[in-house]
């Protein structure tokens, strides 16, 4: 049983997402049924959050340092509930769309089997409302706006990697040209409205790949046309890729005609979303993102995948405009520019190891945004009450982690709260 507390005015969604921290993977999809939703009525004791406006801006507080971010959706921004706009625009000066901006809301939705278009082959504008909402009220308010995302193993249509009719993975060629068009109708179409795209979201297990020889390789579900592939001949044990989800429908969609001998495998779609965000959206920050990110295994795959597809950008002839062009305005720019530490933290978080994380992403010369922070409780008494140790607690860790982004905030663009309450 599951009870929803505290909620306020009328509920048009619930969203459920289920997060394995410790297992080698994330399940990507799930089956619910027997639903049944029973109102309680209005609970008399819950208080309205009340924002105290006198208080300090945070933005302002870190204004000298990076800038200071949150999420919100478009129902908030139209409706402003409680004053919550008011007290966003007090506290930050950078926007992330919680789920307005994910694939899926863009793409047609999970299920959708066929490329949706209008009569003159685009994407149809009513797919880009929810979006184009949050980047209205981020230029109006002077924000820092963050697109979120544009290539994901989950909330994604199926038409981008699966044959409509079939089901079965499409090819390498296939599945590429439908993510060049995608992130063309997409990120294209904000050109030079969004400062920066989480391009590629959480293509790591959190078995890491530096030194477990099986991670990343004898992880199910693969496509017929992966059940056979010896690891060895396309990833060397130790390297980035063997961290790699290879059950992921990008991955296994690349992988599909992939020539192996010439070197080409099914973890190329990491490269090619960053040479499509380069293309179309050339102004934006362009960052990799991803979750348990100071898990050790994670932050060495993580910082030695960046490191590597921007060497092969920096010698890629047929892709990198500016390769050998010391005249090109972006001759010796990054292609990853940036690494998102999503900080989703709690209460057996290894502290030392997020502290190592920082310095090694920091070490690859791409940039650090803190994506989506948080610090939970999983044993907390109930819904949204900590006891005041735990309070306590979780201030101090907050304490602790501003002062070390403080401390690398030559390295860090942003830090960015999941959450407003």
């Amino acid at each position: 049983v599951f009870d929803l507390d505290h909620v306020t005015g009328d509920v048009e969604h619930l969203i459920f997402r289920f997060r394995v921290n410790n297992d080698t993977q994330q399940p990507s999809v799930y089956f619910i049924d027997d639903i049944v939703i029973n109102s309680l009525g209005f609970d008399e004791s819950f208080a309205e959050p009340e924002w105290d406006l006198s208080l300090p801006s945070l933005a302002g507080v870190y204004a000298d340092f990076f800038h200071f971010g949150n999420i919100l959706e478009p129902g908030l921004i139209e409706s402003n509930p409680n004053g919550v706009i008011d007290m966003f625009l007090h506290h930050y000066n950078a926007l992330t769309a919680e789920n307005a901006m994910k694939p899926d809301s863009i793409s047609g939705g999970n299920l959708t089997a066929v490329r949706p278009t209008d009569a003159e082959g685009n994407l149809p504008s009513e797919l880009l409302d929810q979006a184009r909402t949050m980047v209205d009220f981020a230029e109006e308010h002077g924000l820092y706006m963050v697109g979120h995302t544009l290539v994901w193993h989950e909330q994604s249509a199926r038409w981008l990697y699966r044959n409509g009719d079939t089901g079965e993975f499409l090819t390498r060629a296939e599945a590429m040209e439908n993510m060049r068009w995608f992130i063309e109708q997409y990120a294209g179409y904000f050109e030079g409205r969004i400062h920066a795209w989480d391009v590629t979201n959480e293509v790591f297990t959190n078995a890491g790949g530096a030194n477990n020889p099986n991670a990343g390789t004898a992880v199910n579900p693969l496509a017929p046309h992966m059940q056979n592939i010896d690891p060895s001949r396309i990833h060397p044990v130790g390297s980035w890729q063997r961290a790699l989800r290879n059950y992921a429908s990008w991955y296994q969609a690349f992988a599909n005609g992939a020539d192996f001998e010439a070197g080409e495998t099914g973890s190329d779609y990491i490269y090619y979303s960053f040479v499509f965000a380069r293309r179309y959206a050339p102004t934006a920050t362009l960052i990799y993102n991803d979750f348990n990110e100071e898990f050790p295994a994670k932050t060495a795959a993580m910082a030695n995948m960046t490191e590597a597809l921007n060497a092969r950008w920096a010698q890629d002839a047929v892709n990198n405009p500016a390769f050998g062009n010391p005249s090109h305005p972006d001759y010796g720019r990054l292609l990853i520019e940036a690494i998102g530490m999503q900080a989703h933290y709690n209460q057996n978080t290894n502290w030392n190891n997020v502290r190592n994380a920082i310095e090694r992403f920091a070490a690859t010369g791409a940039r650090i945004h803190v994506t989506e922070l948080d610090i939970q409780f999983t044993n907390a008494a109930a819904p949204f009450e900590l006891s005041e140790a735990q309070l306590e607690l979780q201030a101090n860790w907050f304490a602790q982690l501003f002062a070390w982004y403080v401390e690398f905030a030559d390295y860090i663009d942003r830090v960015s709260i999941w959450g407003r309450e």
